[in-house]
């Protein structure tokens, strides 16, 4: 079939960007427009973005945290790993 891929939606394709991280990784997301900068955790990888938990704090307002239900998808160019 003409342009058919097997591809599946969540099919990760590993790049430069992506294989700096894992999952589990702790990160400081930075100047990403919806949200002030803050730490959070990668939950999940796609090609790329990573799918970041965050929780409540002194950047994160309780309404923020509601808002996005604690989780924001970033571009792995706004990322940084915290060492840990």
């Amino acid at each position: 079939m003409a342009g058919y891929s097997s591809h599946k939606l969540t099919d990760i394709t590993v790049n430069e960007k992506n294989s700096a991280f894992e999952v589990g990784d702790m990160v400081h997301v930075v100047k990403e427009h919806a949200l002030p900068n803050f730490d959070g955790k990668i939950e999940k990888k796609y090609t790329n973005s990573a799918l970041v938990a965050f929780k409540p704090g002194a950047k994160i307002s309780q309404q923020m945290f509601e808002d996005f239900n604690g989780h924001y998808v970033v571009n792995y160019d706004k990322l940084k790993v915290i060492a840990e």
